[in-house]
């Protein structure tokens, strides 16, 4: 059977890898009871999707189950035994009496009106429908403003939609999982032109310890992931426009995007983008797009607030540390994501860790050292070892100027990119014995130039004998 013959199989196997990825994420997530619902800091994302849906859009979650939930705000706090009272005469269960932060009660009601009705006798000044709030200071109206808003509206949607329990907050990540494993898939297809690497690329990702941890849990930096492997496959394809946009909505999800721009940048130049492209596709279209983006929580907050607060505040929380050394979750350097260390646990029982594959990381980490000698003429070999390392050096460089709380789990943002760099070195260098002898040849003259240069500086350093010159015997 001829290769091309094959090409539909391998596309098939990419389809199932996609799909059983995603039902397997959703079979591990929904056996996670996590702290009343919420899987660690899904507690910020989702009170903050919530709060702009209903603050932002004036909308609320879709009701689920066979009575309506909701988070009743009051003015004062409550007096429980006045509230039994007007709970039995609308036929009111109360589930959350307890608040001891928030000036709230969360319950159940038989229809809307029921609600609308015991909420009115109560005076309450706010009604959110969906699923409870923890008891957290200021988290009935928090926004997350440090962080950008595109997520939370993808989960804010979905609680539009689908209604507002943890699984309905989830769907978003496992989407953009999957999407992230497609893509990457397509992406390694298209670089190497071989469609069964982009079936061993989608394999390799869809069981990588940490993908499967954080495609299964309302945070941000699943989405990073997606939206910058789909910019540089839109970069590599020569479609500047497209990939300036999907840059834009990556930073739009998390500012820790922006180290991929770099990269983007010289892909472009590299590809044969002008100078005017560069500054118009790949600045201008993604500041607009974050911007536009951003334009519900700027007619909410105003100018002003939300450049305080969304630009130069998030700036300087992103840029210093969070807690003290040892009093809060586990820290990892950007070099500790490659080995494993000091990885971060979403969940226990059952135990999910933010930890990659660190064997198959460590792997990468020292392949791309030796296929560095080829980045000047192998274009394969330069653009995944600049979108990897080149973002990776971002997260380096924001630990050296202050930010010493990185978590583990930061390294999604590279998790596919790794993965594009090893099938791309296992095809074209260890699978290609011209290719690894050229490596060879290129590091033996490497190695033989600096051993003389040290041997030269130890005899000047030694004996004074000058550099390059040999003395005469006089």
């Amino acid at each position: 059977m001829k290769s091309k013959n094959l090409v539909p199989i391998a596309i098939i196997l990419i389809e199932a890898i996609v799909l059983g990825f995603a039902i397997s994420e959703w079979n591990l997530y929904s056996a996670c009871p996590g702290d009343e619902g919420y899987i660690t800091d899904e507690v910020w994302y989702v009170s903050s999707a919530r709060n702009m849906l209903t603050l932002l859009f004036g909308l609320q979650p879709k009701p689920s189950g066979s009575r309506v939930t909701a988070t009743i705000e009051l003015p004062v706090k409550p007096n429980l035994s006045d509230i039994i009272k007007v709970a039995t005469q609308y036929n009111i269960t109360l589930l959350k009496t307890n608040y001891e932060k928030i000036n709230a009660i969360y319950i159940a009601a038989p229809d809307m009106t029921s609600l609308n009705l015991f909420a009115r006798n109560l005076s309450a000044t706010r009604i959110v429908l969906g699923y409870k709030y923890k008891d957290v200071d200021f988290i009935l109206t928090y926004l997350n403003t440090e962080h950008p808003p595109l997520v939370k509206y993808f989960i804010a949607l979905s609680m539009l939609l689908i209604g507002d329990y943890p699984m309905s907050w989830r769907i978003p990540s496992i989407i953009a999982g999957s999407l992230t494993i497609l893509l990457t898939a397509l992406l390694i297809s298209k670089l190497i032109e071989n469609y069964w690497a982009g079936v061993f690329a989608a394999i390799l990702l869809a069981i990588d310890p940490l993908f499967r941890a954080m495609s299964g849990v309302a945070l941000l930096d699943i989405f990073v992931s997606l939206f910058v492997v789909a910019s540089l496959y839109m970069a590599y394809n020569r479609r500047f426009g497209a990939a300036g946009i999907l840059l834009g909505a990556a930073i739009a999800s998390k500012f820790s995007a922006v180290f991929s721009v770099i990269p983007l940048w010289i892909t472009m130049t590299r590809r044969g983008a002008q100078v005017s492209d560069i500054i118009r596709l790949g600045i201008v279209v993604p500041i607009l797009i974050f911007i536009l983006i951003s334009m519900p929580m700027i007619a909410t907050l105003g100018v002003n607030r939300w450049m305080s607060e969304s630009v130069i505040g998030a700036i300087k929380w992103h840029t210093q540390s969070k807690h003290e050394a040892g009093q809060g979750p586990p820290v990892s350097a950007p070099w500790q994501w490659i080995t494993g260390e000091n990885s971060f646990w979403l969940h226990i029982n059952p135990n999910i860790v933010a930890r990659g594959n660190g064997a198959l990381y460590t792997f990468v980490a020292l392949i791309s050292i030796l296929a560095a000698v080829l980045l000047i003429d192998k274009e394969y070999i330069f653009l995944t070892m600049l979108w990897l390392w080149g973002t990776w050096a971002g997260y380096v460089v924001l630990w050296i100027i202050g930010n010493r709380t990185q978590y583990s789990f930061y390294a999604i943002h590279i998790a596919p990119l790794i993965y594009i760099a090893l099938i791309t070195y296992v095809f074209k260098i260890l699978a290609d014995e011209f290719t690894f002898r050229e490596i060879m040849r290129r590091w033996y003259l490497v190695l033989t130039r600096l051993y003389i240069s040290f041997i030269k500086f130890m005899k000047w350093l030694l004996w004074g004998e000058t550099l390059g010159v040999k003395e005469s015997a006089e």
